[in-house]
């Protein structure tokens, strides 16, 4: 599992400074808003994304693509050891300093990024959430070392991950439902559980409706993630109406997801570092 891919939810939360020789991560959502109902991609899409976004790079007159066969340890990638994700890079040998070589490829497609740090060489690496229909998240790197006196090494590389799909049982059906019941778990100023339960069929429908809009998190991107434990997190238990509905739960206690379940039986895990349900839930239960 590329290692950098458990530090990224942590910077989520744990905001560092860049340094000479580390990897700087950040993450952030698409560029586009989920679309309601299950999306499913395929491997010809994924790699169609990256290679388009490999394209976008603006790179300084006189670049020239490069074939070393031996980089440095940071220039190298790190792909993803799962299945599901599809991969493009380019090599490079760039006229300028690396810093300002870093400065002038991330402040352009497809990265849009800020220079944070000011020592190199250096990686950056970068999470966004469902940049697209069919793709469910995109890691970008780029990484910068001297190649010579007035010359810099570049590689950047693009993975996109198209599974894992949603399972059937994951969409709700808000007729199924005849109450949910949220509940908070706060730690300060002291460890409580704020609870309610809501019957009205526009809660259930507006809730269900966010659920069934959101796109799955690849489980490659969230293997050995730790996080802090959250000061406020969330559960929400969907009652039944009948004998053949569902019973279903959803959490937003873990790092960058929010988890579901659909009668005890864990599905794939929804992104949620937007906190959008978070914030609906706070809002439901009224706190402040």
């Amino acid at each position: 599992m590329r290692s950098f891919l458990a530090g990224a939810a942590a910077a989520v939360l744990l905001t560092g400074c860049g340094t000479a020789a580390a990897q700087p991560v950040t993450s952030q959502s698409g560029d586009r808003p989920p679309t309601a109902g299950v999306v499913h991609g395929s491997r010809a899409e994924a790699q169609a994304y990256v290679r388009h976004l490999m394209a976008e790079l603006t790179l300084p007159d006189g670049s020239k693509p490069t074939h070393l066969t031996s980089l440095p340890q940071i220039v190298r990638a790190q792909v993803p050891d799962a299945v599901g994700w599809a991969g493009a890079s380019r090599i490079l040998i760039v006229p300028g300093k690396p810093l300002a070589v870093l400065q002038r490829i991330s402040a352009n497609a497809p990265f849009n990024e800020p220079v944070i740090y000011s020592a190199t060489p250096v990686m950056s690496s970068t999470i966004r959430q469902a940049p697209e229909p069919g793709v469910d998240a995109v890691v970008l790197d780029l990484a910068v070392a001297a190649h010579s006196r007035s010359t810099t090494l570049v590689g950047a590389y693009a993975f996109a991950a198209w599974l894992p799909y949603r399972t059937a049982a994951e969409p709700l059906d808000p007729a199924s439902f005849r109450a949910v019941t949220i509940s908070a778990d706060q730690l300060v100023p002291w460890p409580h559980q704020v609870t309610r339960t809501f019957t009205s069929a526009a809660v259930i429908a507006r809730l269900a409706a966010f659920l069934n809009g959101r796109p799955p998190a690849p489980a490659a991107a969230l293997a050995g993630v730790s996080c802090p434990a959250p000061l406020l997190s969330f559960t929400l238990r969907f009652t039944a109406a009948g004998r053949q509905a569902p019973a279903v739960a959803v959490s937003t206690a873990d790092c960058m997801v929010d988890t579901i379940t659909v009668n005890g039986r864990q599905q794939p895990p929804l992104w949620g570092t937007g906190g959008s349900l978070a914030s609906m839930a706070r809002k439901l239960l009224g706190l402040s």
